[in-house]
């Protein structure tokens, strides 16, 4: 997973460096801990932010405790591999947004999500919910086999879109 985070950082810096001539920029709740930003917020709230691989690792039983269930080994990676603002782009012409690590506050965002989403599919947790697909489907990782898929809320039904979670990130085309 560091590998493919480390990949997709590098394109979406080197993207917005010839776009922008600058780092991306991101809204800051000053809830998280300052660590990625390389600014101080503009007159609307935005800062310059840069992905930072994490040298601490998250310990994921209370969160596995309170769900009451073990996460997918790719979710734990995910989550311990940088910390960062945002990870957008285009996977097979879909437009996907997936969760970002913000220092301080990524783990109780997490697990407001899961506990949240458990609830809604009658206390079941078969799918861990890492983001959004741009038209409104979620985005999820099945418990079992770790492929990410859509989930059509409304229909109940899923799709796989990719047989990883490595691979979705892999081959991600960054914004722009």
């Amino acid at each position: 997973m560091i590998q493919e985070m480390e990949s997709y950082f590098e394109r979406l810096l080197a993207s917005w460096k010839r776009r922008e001539g600058t780092l991306p920029q991101c809204a800051i709740t000053h809830d998280e801990q300052p660590l990625i930003y390389e600014s101080k917020p503009d007159e609307n709230g935005m800062v310059l932010w840069k992905p930072k691989r994490k040298t601490t690792h998250t310990d994921f039983k209370p969160v596995e405790d309170a769900i009451e269930k073990p996460l997918p080994s790719s979710i734990k990676d995910y989550f311990n591999s940088y910390w960062f603002a945002s990870l957008d782009g285009k996977y097979q012409g879909l437009g996907i947004s997936l969760m970002p690590v913000l220092p301080g506050i990524e783990l109780r965002s997490f697990l407001t999500k899961l506990v949240g989403y458990k609830e809604a599919h009658g206390d079941r947790l078969d799918h861990i919910p890492l983001g959004v697909e741009f038209n409104g489907d979620l985005v999820v990782v099945d418990s079992k086999t770790e492929e990410v898929q859509l989930e059509d809320s409304e229909r109940g039904a899923f799709r796989t879109i990719a047989p990883s979670l490595e691979k979705l990130i892999q081959e991600m085309a960054v914004p722009g």
